[in-house]
């Protein structure tokens, strides 16, 4: 069992786990993976946005 220091209350606990059980600051591992998936979402939705504006120009009617 390999444990790790808190950052924030400096209190031990295992490396295994994503969380200090002390006081709920996340673990570097799991700040990465947060950031990594809010990454996807802002993705997806500014892909989801363009999709929408380029529907948006070509179904508008135009004034000619």
């Amino acid at each position: 069992m390999s444990e790790i220091k808190c950052k924030h209350c400096t209190k031990n606990f295992d490396k295994d786990m994503h969380y200090c059980p002390y006081c709920r600051t996340p673990t570097q591992q799991q700040r990465e993976l947060e950031t990594a998936e809010i990454k996807k979402k802002f993705i997806r939705y500014f892909l989801i946005l363009i999709v929408v504006c380029i529907f948006m120009v070509l179904w508008l009617p135009r004034n000619t």
